[in-house]
């Protein structure tokens, strides 16, 4: 019980971030995170989507920053995975 309590504490405050940062790319992943956690996967899927497209937005090319370059790829991992998992 406690940790799905944790769950919506975490998702009011993402929900919290996004409305003060919408362009915050981070956000929405952690958003997916925990909906995915909760399974609500369509949900899940539409954050990791937003948070991807930011992404793209911010780095159209991508970037030579190790740690921003590892994030486009956790993104990226997240869409695959929710993809391959027969999720729109």
């Amino acid at each position: 019980m406690a940790a799905r309590e944790r769950y919506d504490e975490a998702l009011s405050y993402h929900r919290r971030a996004i409305a003060i940062n919408p362009d915050d790319m981070a956000g929405y992943y952690h958003l997916g995170v925990v909906l995915e956690k909760k399974g609500r996967v369509d949900e899940a899927v539409k954050a990791y989507r937003t948070a991807l497209a930011k992404f793209e937005e911010q780095y159209p090319g991508g970037s030579d920053n190790r740690k921003i370059a590892a994030f486009g790829r956790e993104i990226r991992a997240a869409v695959a995975r929710s993809d391959s998992a027969g999720n729109r």
